[in-house]
């Protein structure tokens, strides 16, 4: 229930930074990657949701493709809008390089569905099981965290009065979902 309550909130809040997006003023850039951050973000968060209501072996599977490219859009749109926000030269100058850090997430999530046997995934039993290119594809956006982490926190501490509680707030922002996903590898336990 905690969960499902978390995803709401998380949806919400997505919702809230894509209505607030379309009044603000500022750097087209960096708008634009603040509003995909926040679309993928949603994305994610309706696919669970959708995965924790869905009653068909037919409606789980599409609510985890829907989950999953909101997973595969994430950390390359979390390193784009880091890479505005931090003012860094490759994506003030060339912002489609955001869109190549997308291109190895969205290969890697086409072979999730290649082997309709379950070769590669197997996304309608209650605990998916995972082929070789999920990993894969974990491996990579954990690095595209870390990096966009990197730029975030590089963001703040250049601030005149970078808050302790701001860079840690940054900080814990990206860890957390990380060792989420982390617990989430870890075998049940009988």
């Amino acid at each position: 229930m905690l969960y499902g309550i978390g995803l709401q909130f998380t949806f919400a809040i997505c919702l809230w930074i894509l209505l607030d997006l379309v009044r603000a003023r500022g750097p087209r850039l960096q708008r634009l990657a603040f509003g995909l951050m926040a679309a993928s973000c949603g994305t994610w968060a309706l696919g669970e949701m959708w995965v924790q209501a869905a009653r068909s072996t037919d409606a789980i599977l599409y609510a985890r493709r829907l989950l999953w490219i909101g997973a595969a859009l994430l950390p390359p749109t979390w390193l784009l809008t880091a890479g505005t926000t931090a003012a860094a030269e490759w994506a003030l100058r060339t912002p489609w390089k955001a869109a190549l850090a997308a291109v190895p997430m969205l290969f890697c999530y086409s072979f999730l569905w290649f082997d309709p046997g379950g070769g590669f995934t197997s996304w309608t039993t209650p605990r998916p099981i995972h082929g070789p290119l999920f990993y894969v594809f974990v491996a990579i956006g954990w690095v595209q965290i870390a990096a966009g982490t990197y730029y975030f926190l590089q963001a703040a501490s250049r601030r005149h009065r970078a808050f302790p509680l701001r860079v840690g707030a940054i900080a814990l922002g990206s860890v957390l979902p990380a060792v989420g996903n982390f617990l989430h590898f870890l075998p049940n336990p009988p």
